[in-house]
């Protein structure tokens, strides 16, 4: 069974033709113009589409459904979410990882456990990584480059740096 990842939801039709501007959920949306087929969420089923065309105008992406002809054809589906299987994910540069990778990963400090990555809060600025200590208790630290030393995907374990420090780790 394939896993799904949300990517997009559909906005607004935009011409005659039938085609709609996605609002992208991704850090990546040039990979919708390289997609041939999309799923759709319809009531918790994801049924897949085929992509006509997708294009970059002003800003948004645009995309075009076969067999959706007209502005008629796609009102139902203003609001629904679009959806990439595992297959299709956009291939990550290097030393990039997404974040349903990281989350349950082992976080490491001055190699001692110190606890799970149990969530990662998406708020305007960076990442906020939300670890949980093995009594329940959570800590928060951004998902900055300089506050981690190692990020091992191979074996799901981050190594906080030294940089860390400045956070309260006190969990008495």
């Amino acid at each position: 069974m394939s896993e799904f990842f949300l990517i997009a939801e559909i906005v607004s039709e935009f011409r005659k033709d039938g085609s709609v501007i996605l609002k992208s959920h991704t850090d990546f949306p040039q990979h919708f113009l390289e997609l041939r087929n999309i799923f759709v969420d319809y009531f918790g089923n994801k049924k897949k589409m085929s992509i006509d065309f997708a294009e970059e105008i002003n800003n948004s992406i645009v995309v075009k459904f076969k067999r959706f002809n007209n502005v008629e054809d796609v009102q139902f589906l203003i609001g629904k979410k679009l959806y990439v299987d595992s297959e299709n994910l956009y291939k990550l540069p290097n030393a990039t990882y997404y974040l349903h990778d990281l989350i349950g990963s082992d976080v490491y400090r001055d190699s001692l456990f110190f606890g799970k990555l149990v969530d990662v809060l998406n708020i305007p600025g960076n990442d906020v990584y939300v670890i949980e200590n093995d009594d329940g208790k959570q800590v928060m630290i951004p998902g900055v480059e300089k506050y981690y030393e190692n990020i091992d995907m191979e074996n799901q374990k981050l190594f906080l740096s030294e940089e860390s420090d400045i956070f309260n780790f006190d969990y008495e």
